[in-house]
């Protein structure tokens, strides 16, 4: 795993966290990682 990804075991805790809200909209799940890891990225780079 790099720095750039989210492994698949804290995927799997936040996508399960995800689920029990139900006003979270989630739409397909790899939508939804993607949307997750460019949010994170973001968070790292500093981008605005």
């Amino acid at each position: 795993m790099n720095n750039a990804t989210l492994s698949d075991d804290n995927w799997n805790r936040i996508l399960a966290f995800l689920r029990e809200e139900e006003t979270i909209y989630i739409g397909t799940v790899q939508s939804c990682r993607q949307f997750a890891e460019a949010v994170l990225w973001m968070l790292r780079s500093g981008a605005q």
